[in-house]
């Protein structure tokens, strides 16, 4: 199931077709994947580099690097959820109802 914004007016069982502006699209995808894993990458290097630099984690640099960038990562989700009702009210990166294409009750009554 998927929350739309129903500007004509569709009833719930109705089929319709639905639209969403492809800009927004690649907006949505780069929020809720792109960041996140700039956040790993950000998190697992970087902190591998500083540690490296400032000759810190000795042999475990890599493990703990890679906890680092898991929780950058879960650091970046935690924001990206907190800015969630703020896209929602937006309606910007929410599918709209076109049309309406087959109403199912009109379909009942024919069979």
């Amino acid at each position: 199931m998927v929350e739309v914004d129903n500007r004509i007016g569709a009833k719930e069982g109705q089929s319709v077709e639905v639209s969403m502006e492809h800009i927004n699209v690649m907006k949505a995808i780069f929020i809720v994947y792109g960041i996140p894993l700039i956040a790993l990458i950000i998190g697992a290097v970087g902190s591998y580099y500083v540690m490296k630099y400032l000759g810190v984690g000795g042999k475990r640099q890599e493990i703990i690097s890679f906890f680092i960038g898991i929780i950058f990562t879960g650091i970046s989700y935690l924001i990206i959820k907190t800015k969630d009702e703020a896209f929602r009210e937006s309606r910007k990166y929410m599918p709209t109802v076109v049309r309406i294409l087959v109403d199912t009750d009109e379909n009942q009554k024919i069979e």
